[in-house]
């Protein structure tokens, strides 16, 4: 069911897990992502990440889910025993402030068999920590992360279910 207050068409409801083929369309979305994170001071991803070779294997392991025509926002979803982890959502910036990645984590909610869904991101990440606030996420943890150190601290937040 989808939330009133999300500004997403009807069309945007669709579905479908990225197979192989869909491996430079991801990288083009995570290229997009990249670009917006440093027009917004975001630092979180690195030159070398996420690559290519985490991509194909999220792939490959059935992680990767599209959401919306076109393939214009991806998310990884990783469901172990009760949690439900998400990395690397990523809506193409010509959509960006839509409310794809509202849906997207509100359809993940809803779809998940776990008791809890957790998201990590930078500290810098104002507009991922302003969603998960919105939606009622709650931050567990903070962490540094040995590869992007320079980035300073990440939060884990957790939505109990």
């Amino acid at each position: 069911m989808m939330n009133k207050n999300i500004a997403v068409d009807v069309s945007m409801e669709r579905r479908r897990r990225a197979s192989g083929e869909d491996l430079d369309s991801i990288m083009d979305l995570v290229r997009d992502a990249k670009r917006q994170m440093i027009q917004n001071n975001v630092y979180q991803w690195t030159k070398d990440y996420p690559n290519e070779q985490i991509v194909r294997s999220d792939i490959e392991n059935g992680l990767v889910w599209f959401y919306g025509p076109g393939l214009k926002a991806c998310v990884t979803i990783i469901e172990h025993a009760d949690k439900c982890l998400l990395k690397r959502l990523m809506v193409r910036s010509s959509i960006s402030g839509e409310g794809l990645a509202r849906y997207m984590i509100d359809d993940v909610i809803t779809r998940t068999r776990a008791s809890v869904v957790e998201v990590t991101t930078n500290h810098t990440n104002r507009p991922m920590i302003h969603l998960l606030t919105r939606e009622h996420f709650n931050p567990v943890n903070e962490l540094i992360m040995k590869e992007r150190s320079k980035f300073g601290k990440f939060i884990t937040f957790q939505k109990y279910l």
